[in-house]
């Protein structure tokens, strides 16, 4: 019997609820970019407006940070957050709401999309109907965007927007320009929650223009009707960006488009080598060894950087120019073609960035708003058409059937492992809770809170009102109100040439490898760990206490009164 819309659909929300449920049930970790969103969060709620402590420092250690406008992470998570501070709701409930407000609504988006994808096989044989649920069952349990950020949000939007614009398009559904205001205002609104939502911006601009490319008309009413629903969303952003942010304000993104191309060359090219980590969104749920083979950079592996390339800028071209411009124009109103096109922007545009001085494409978390799109693809692919086909084709359905049988497999094999005691079973909980670390249950209380190591820096920190605490876990700290966070520095960064006492310094570090007692390091973007040497002159700086459990050393220095230090660079 075949299956209807709604109860696909809600094969999808049903699995998204379970995981929704257990990651409630679970104490949240925050990351670093929702600490500093909820620290903002908090001084809006309190009375101090969208601000943050300077994360860069001063030029003397020992003189506090001051309060400038949030502008490196766009307003909208902080004023949400803000809201919902505003009505009782403690800072891990609120983000918690906030995850999981975004969960079920993105897995209801993406059950949508999937049915536009999946119905000619629901409904062509039982084989292929169970193939679809048992996809939209064990999906959203084998990947649910983690909730320590705001990846989620974007991801929740990518099938909205795209399935809005569709029914924009469609010339049968009655009144369809309010689709354009919903996809308008929803990519205005994912700006705001998240910068890397230009992305969604700009694509569906080129949605709308490819969509109504012979009609003039309709061109200008939707992209009108488009722009005003966004609009809104971005003037705030802009707003704060570039009228009530002061010069010396962190650039949004750190992104900084200066037009000096020889100043960001090094990014450049790095960013080229690192953009094969876009095939994590092909092989995303593979294992490990298969997953670092087809993500390696193109440095290590010039034939993969080849092929990828050619993926993104040689293919879609060709079959353009093989279809031609109003095959190109009917397609891109269909929501399959429209959704894989995200395959090309989302690569280009973290690859664009790297001309403002940042390496964003070699990051696998940044092309999570794609998952699990490729498995909606290679289905649609899969099953069979009623015409012949060529041998170019039929070989590609069977390669597309093996990819789903793999990812059955894998899926299947995942969620089996869920129940498996030991260190695969609990690595495998873990990814299902969205969290770097299987912990307790039943509680609100963040992950960090739980640390031994973090206990005992609160208590040095505490001895003395005047102590400066720096460390390479500043999220520890950025959303703990208790704390003087003027007074808290990153290891990273830091800006800081010399303190003048007195002052004491307690330094919280990291050390994940055998380093002797002093040496202190900041770990990058790919793992890599970068030795500091600001604090080689400063005088006794001596261990406190080791916690090797945690990877965790405590360091501490007094500077006497009347004395300067100069800070190594």
């Amino acid at each position: 019997m075949p299956l209807s819309k709604n109860q696909f659909i809600r094969l999808w929300l049903f699995s998204a609820l379970a995981v929704t449920i257990l990651r409630l049930l679970h104490g949240p970790d925050f990351g670093y970019d929702l600490t500093i969103q909820l620290q903002a969060a908090q001084n809006l709620a309190g009375g101090h407006g969208l601000s943050v402590y300077s994360i860069l420092g001063e030029e003397d250690l020992a003189v506090p940070n001051r309060l400038i406008l949030l502008t490196y992470f766009p307003a909208g998570y902080s004023i949400l957050a803000a809201l919902l501070m505003l009505l009782g709701i403690g800072a891990p409930i609120a983000t918690q709401i906030l995850a999981a407000t975004g969960t079920l609504l993105g897995w209801w988006g993406w059950g949508r999309l999937a049915y536009a994808f999946m119905k000619p096989g629901l409904d062509r044989s039982p084989r292929w109907r169970w193939i679809g649920i048992v996809s939209a069952l064990v999906t959203p349990l084998f990947f649910t965007p983690p909730w320590s950020g705001t990846d989620i949000f974007l991801w929740a939007a990518v099938p909205w927007v795209v399935q809005w614009l569709g029914c924009g398009a469609d010339p049968l559904i009655p009144n369809r320009t309010r689709f354009d205001v919903f996809a308008g205002a929803l990519c205005g609104l994912t700006v705001l929650l998240r910068y890397q939502g230009l992305v969604m911006l700009g694509y569906a601009a080129l949605l709308i223009v490819f969509q109504s490319a012979f009609e003039p008309k309709m061109l200008v009413r939707r992209a009108a009707m488009f722009a005003v629903a966004a609009f809104p969303f971005l003037a705030l952003q802009a707003c704060l960006n570039y009228v009530l942010s002061a010069p010396s304000t962190v650039a949004p993104g750190g992104l900084v488009f200066d037009g000096q191309l020889g100043a960001h060359g090094h990014a450049i090219w790095i960013s080229l080598l690192y953009i094969t980590t876009v095939n994590s969104c092909l092989v995303w749920w593979a294992p490990r060894k298969i997953l670092q083979f087809f993500t390696q950079s193109g440095d290590h592996a010039p034939w993969l950087l080849a092929l990828t390339l050619a993926g993104i800028f040689v293919a879609p071209f060709f079959f353009a120019a093989k279809l031609g411009v109003r095959h190109v124009v009917a397609a891109s109103r269909d929501v399959r073609t429209a959704a894989a096109g995200l395959f090309l922007l989302f690569p280009l545009f973290l690859f664009g960035c790297a001309f403002g001085g940042a390496v964003y494409s070699g990051i696998a978390r940044y092309y999570s708003p794609l998952l699990p799109l490729a498995l909606l693809v290679a289905y649609a692919w899969a099953v069979p058409e009623d015409k012949p086909q060529g041998y170019l084709q039929t070989g590609l359905r069977l390669l597309n059937c093996g990819y789903l049988a793999f990812y059955i497999s894998m899926a299947v094999f995942g969620l089996a492992v869920l129940f498996l005691p030991g260190k695969r079973g609990s690595t495998r909980r873990a990814w299902v809770l969205g969290t770097s670390h299987f912990g307790h249950w039943f509680s609100s209380t963040p992950k960090k809170e739980i640390s031994v190591a973090r206990d005992y820096v609160l208590a040095l920190w505490r001895e003395e009102p005047n102590t400066i605490l720096v460390t390479n876990e500043p999220h520890w700290f950025y959303a703990d109100p208790t704390v003087d966070r003027s007074r808290l520095h990153r290891i990273q960064g830091m800006q800081a040439k010399y303190v003048t006492g007195p002052v004491r310094i307690v330094i919280a570090a990291a050390d994940p490898f055998p380093v002797p007692d002093t040496a202190l390091y900041w770990y990058g973007t790919f793992g890599n760990a970068y030795q500091v040497h600001y604090f080689e002159s400063v005088p006794d700086l001596h261990l406190v206490r080791r916690f090797p459990d945690e990877n965790i050393k405590i360091l501490e220095s007094r500077i006497p009164a009347g004395t300067r230090i100069d800070l190594k660079r």
